[in-house]
């Protein structure tokens, strides 16, 4: 099944700011793909394929404080957001 991601709002990234772990929600029907986070710098912090949860939860609390660019692919479509470190 072929499915769209047509607004930004159908990726929720939460809590933000956050300190030490992360949740990526996309809607249920999206069966695979593809999270990508970069800092502020362009710099890629960490990437996963995901085939089978709509929501991937991220530990990250050893990372510096700071903006992180959150960029998700799925069926060829990307679609960006972000998050902020705070301690």
């Amino acid at each position: 099944m072929k499915v769209n991601i047509t607004f930004s709002n159908e990726i929720k990234v939460y809590p933000n700011p956050t300190s030490t772990s992360v949740n990526i929600t996309l809607p249920p029907e999206i069966e695979k793909y593809q999270i990508d986070i970069h800092d502020i710098m362009g710099k890629l912090v960490y990437t996963e394929i995901q085939n089978e949860n709509s929501t991937t939860e991220i530990e990250i609390g050893t990372w510096t404080e700071g903006v992180y660019i959150v960029n998700v692919t799925a069926n060829g479509i990307s679609k960006r957001t972000k998050f902020l470190i705070s301690k």
